[in-house]
């Protein structure tokens, strides 16, 4: 994995430090689904255009988890591009 010197991401270590601290068995998973995502990406020689901070990443993974029950909604086909809450 790269770091700091080594790009295409930083931070990793300290990521994955706070995904180990995640409580919730449900957000850990989505949350190292994700990463494993971008590893798998990455190892394919897929990089984004700058570094990718991955405390950065792992805490919007955070916040989306937050509205799984709106992420349900529209894989269940609902759409809610305008950010609704309305059921």
């Amino acid at each position: 994995m790269a770091d700091e010197a080594g790009l295409p991401w930083v931070n990793y270590d300290e990521a994955m430090a706070c995904v180990r601290q995640i409580q919730d068995p449900a957000l850990e998973q989505f949350v190292m689904r994700a990463v494993t995502l971008v590893v798998t990406e990455f190892q394919q020689e897929r990089y984004p255009r700058a570094p990718l901070d991955m405390i950065y990443f792992v805490g919007i993974l955070r916040k989306m988890f937050e509205q799984r029950e709106e992420l349900a909604r529209i894989l269940a086909g609902e759409d809610l591009r305008w950010w609704g809450n309305e059921k």
